[in-house]
């Protein structure tokens, strides 16, 4: 995430618009994120307390993800936005990233490699 806020930097000409809440933002979903694992293991006889509490704690990381994504808008408001050959590259592989990341606990690794070749090639 910290490359696609630097692309929408570049690519837009302007600074990140609300760098210091960009900044605490990632700083609070690298924190958060070690704490989000129990919301895999709902049936694996977890404590009903324990799953209430991860299940907060994985809405609450939503918080900073909003915050980053109207950063990014703020940014592209009002810039001279410049698309080139590069920017689609780079976006197309900031956007692969994020979507395999959410997207990892697919069957097989041969379904995340046809969603790659699926998403650069449309």
């Amino acid at each position: 995430m910290g490359l696609c806020s630097q692309l929408v930097s570049v690519f837009s000409r302007k600074p990140i618009f609300g760098y210091k809440a960009m900044v605490y933002a990632m700083l609070s979903i690298g924190i958060m994120g070690f704490m989000v694992w129990g919301h895999h293991m709902f049936m694996s006889g977890m404590s009903p307390y324990s799953g209430f509490a991860f299940s907060v704690i994985t809405m609450a990381i939503g918080v900073p993800s909003a915050i980053k994504t109207f950063n990014w808008l703020g940014t592209l408001w009002g810039g001279k936005i410049r698309f080139s050959i590069a920017h689609v590259v780079l976006n197309r592989i900031c956007v692969f990233i994020c979507l395999w990341w959410n997207q990892r606990s697919l069957s097989s690794r041969s379904q995340c490699l046809t969603f790659l070749c699926t998403t650069l090639t449309s």
